[in-house]
């Protein structure tokens, strides 16, 4: 056996001789003595066995740290990576019931898309696309829009009908959260609707000079109380609050958080989290660099949220499972309420970025497609075979790949934790309250 090459040894000046490997995600502290001798034992070294001390030879086994080679371990990930791909008993469909919203922000990337509403012949058409998948044992919809609450009636006849087809159904739903009325909350766990994300994006006058109706007006204090009439009609469900960061309101998360942890009594007994999503759109900027968080920024908002705040809002940690994107699988498929079908949902209402349509039937894309199934696939990419974070990283997001490879845009695919291991790891041991 050989030492593995996903291997990360370091010394922390906060808490001493610690070893990662991002094969089997685990991380050890150790002694310094076996911090030396792994530092001294060379890649290729065969006879790692006859040097490691014995007692903890089953414990290096077990978490990769020593291995046969690496190679079988890269073919391990690969064939895992390909069994997402192909994985055909779950359908995951992100549905649009409809383009329209009655709101109007600046950096939505479905700004100017046509405020159509799905039609009983599309859905119709839905039911029977679901139906063709025969090898299917869970359905799973994710309702977005538009505003998909614009169509709720589409959201509720539908889901009946896929229940009539499978009773194994789940659902999410992304809302700006402004008609979650009481009639609607009292009907999610009907509609088998578990997790519901809503955008807040800081606290009252920030949000409402970007996330207002078209007409201008006010939307926070409504979308409050209707966050709080789930916590009191369907307390069951999970609550996800997004905050849009970028240059112009990043103090507000840690206002805003404040803000509802006052409110809402510490969350306590509140199934609710709240996490930045960072902005991409240029729409709100004058320019990329005056707005847009690149990859530093990013790092240093974390980094400001923990030491200052003590929030961990995103994992420091790798991922436990290598995350596939869904792009990738032909069982994963985004429908437009029109019927057209695209792979990604940052597609929809382009119209050159349509695939298929359930109406018209048949392919309308081909090489489109065909992209988004196998092009700037990390599994190709030397760099990302080669890399250490490899194990943990899906390579970043293909629509992104796909992007930069074909259109030449400038976006930046690797982890956060990319070149900012000992740090992340340090803060990880923080948080978990590791004590020597």
């Amino acid at each position: 056996m050989i030492l593995s090459r996903y291997n990360f040894l370091f010394k922390s000046e906060k808490y001493g001789f610690l070893l990662y490997n991002s094969l089997s995600n685990c991380f050890l502290e150790i002694s310094e003595d076996i911090y030396l001798l792994l530092k001294e034992i060379n890649l290729s070294e065969k006879i790692v066995e006859q040097i490691i001390p014995s007692d903890l030879i089953d414990v290096f086994k077990k978490n990769k740290i020593i291995v046969n080679n690496d190679l079988d371990e890269y073919y391990k990930i690969k064939f895992n990576t390909l069994y997402q791909r192909f994985y055909d008993k779950s359908l995951e469909l992100t549905i649009n019931p409809t383009l329209a919203c009655n709101f109007s922000c600046g950096y939505c990337f479905e700004c100017n898309k046509e405020a159509k509403i799905m039609t009983d012949e599309t859905e119709k058409n839905i039911i029977k696309f679901i139906n063709s998948y025969d090898t299917v044992e869970n359905i799973h919809v994710t309702w977005f829009g538009g505003e998909p609450l614009i169509a709720y009636n589409k959201i509720e006849s539908l889901t009946k009908k896929i229940l009539e087809i499978n009773k194994n159904y789940s659902a999410h739903i992304i809302t700006n959260g402004y008609l979650l009325n009481e009639k609607i909350t009292k009907s999610m766990e009907g509609l088998k609707i578990s997790f519901i994300q809503i955008t807040i994006d800081g606290t009252e006058e920030v949000h409402n000079s970007r996330r207002h109706l078209i007409n201008g007006g006010k939307t926070f204090e409504k979308i409050i109380q209707n966050i709080e009439l789930i916590f009191q009609i369907n307390p069951k469900i999970q609550v996800g609050i997004r905050v849009n960061i970028d240059g112009s309101n990043e103090n507000e998360f840690i206002c805003l958080y404040n803000y509802l942890y006052d409110k809402w009594n510490k969350f306590e007994n509140k199934n609710i989290f709240i996490a930045p999503g960072f902005v991409t759109s240029t729409n709100i900027c004058n320019s990329v660099s005056d707005c847009l968080f690149d990859k530093k920024n990013k790092i240093d908002f974390l980094i400001n949220l923990f030491i200052k705040h003590g929030l961990q809002p995103i994992s420091f940690y790798p991922r436990n499972n290598r995350y596939e994107c869904p792009i990738r699988n032909p069982f994963h498929l985004t429908i437009g309420p029109e019927g057209e079908l695209y792979k990604c949902w940052n597609d929809v209402g382009n119209k050159e970025k349509i695939i298929g349509n359930l109406n018209n039937k048949g392919l309308i894309n081909e090489t489109l497609l065909t992209r988004y199934y196998t092009a700037a696939d990390p599994l190709e990419d030397t760099n990302c075979i080669k890399c250490f974070h490899f194990p943990t990283c899906g390579g970043g997001c293909p629509y992104q790949r796909i992007e930069r490879l074909y259109n030449n845009v400038n976006i930046e695919t690797c982890d956060l934790i990319k070149d900012n291991l000992t740090e992340f790891l340090e803060w990880h041991y923080s948080s978990q309250n590791i004590s020597k």
